[in-house]
């Protein structure tokens, strides 16, 4: 389990807070953490050392599920052998998108069939052929898969 900082309580709890110009700031003086700068007008009353204490069980909560969720082993389709395993980071999920429309676009356009071969590689980095509708299929379970995951970070 995470220990949150006063820090994480924070952001958790206003996560419209920016970094620059700088919403908050917390330090340490030895005798424990508090905030030594807080922006009012951006964030409304600075709340009480005890009211931030009430939210740290949610805050580590949520913490734990993003750490959770930073070390998925990525999405799995079973249904094909040996397993295709995909990286389901952020970076993977933007190439995945951008995968899909294109898909999209050629499909539209008549130049992709459901049964056109696709090559990707795997989280790995083993390169995979599959027809296109067969890959449209896995990408609809991936985007279910990373849809949860985000919603798994945001308790």
């Amino acid at each position: 389990m995470v220990t949150a900082s006063l820090s994480q309580i924070i952001a958790h709890l206003f996560p419209q807070a920016k970094s620059w110009p700088l919403d908050y700031a917390v330090a340490d003086d030895g005798s424990g953490q508090r905030i030594v700068r807080w922006n009012a007008d951006a964030l409304g009353p600075q709340p009480t050392p005890e009211e931030l204490e009430t939210h740290r069980a949610e805050t580590e909560a949520a913490l734990d599920a993003l750490q959770a969720a930073r070390s998925s082993p990525g999405y799995i389709v079973p249904e094909i052998d040996p397993p295709l395993v995909l990286d389901d980071s952020e970076v993977a999920q933007g190439r995945f998108a951008a995968l899909i429309t294109l898909i999209q676009v050629g499909m539209s356009a008549g130049v992709i069939a459901n049964d056109t071969t696709q090559t990707i590689a795997d989280k790995s980095g083993a390169i995979r052929q599959l027809p296109t509708g067969q890959l449209l299929q896995i990408i609809l379970g991936y985007g279910q898969h990373c849809a949860a995951r985000f919603a798994a970070t945001q308790l």
